[in-house]
């Protein structure tokens, strides 16, 4: 199947004609993005309340303020060579010896008779726990 010069050139006007939408995208948008930008005019001297003059290049501009937040998901070299505090309990184990000694505590309250309604006042236990005690 040959191409004949008619489908050559349409396919060249087309490519062509994408070209200059992106083109045209990139210019609007420049256009609105530099509109929205705040602070002095580029070669405008700024006075500041002395009356004195001082160049634009001095003067930076006001950032807005966005809601985005960055975090920064790389290690610092610095974190390694820091020393590491070795407690003996740290925070997650504290807390689960103490959610240990809490269940253990309601073991024993649930032995002796208590009401479910009064170790959950007790105690800082939640209804899961509590109930998987009680089918234990």
């Amino acid at each position: 199947m040959e191409v004949s010069q008619d489908q050559l050139i349409g396919i060249a006007l087309n490519a062509l004609g994408y070209l200059a939408a992106g083109a045209l995208w990139m210019v609007i948008y420049s256009f609105f993005k530099d509109r929205r930008k705040a602070g002095a005019a580029v070669n405008e001297p700024v006075r500041t309340t002395g009356g004195a003059q001082t160049s634009p290049e001095t003067v930076s501009p006001a950032r807005e303020k966005t809601p985005v937040e960055f975090i920064n998901l790389s290690r610092s070299s610095g974190a390694a060579d820091k020393p590491v505090a070795t407690s003996p309990a740290t925070g997650a184990e504290q807390n689960r010896r103490n959610r240990a000694e809490v269940i253990k505590m309601a073991r024993e309250m649930l032995k002796a008779n208590i009401s479910s309604e009064k170790i959950k006042h007790s105690l800082p236990i939640t209804e899961g726990e509590l109930a998987m005690i009680k089918n234990k």
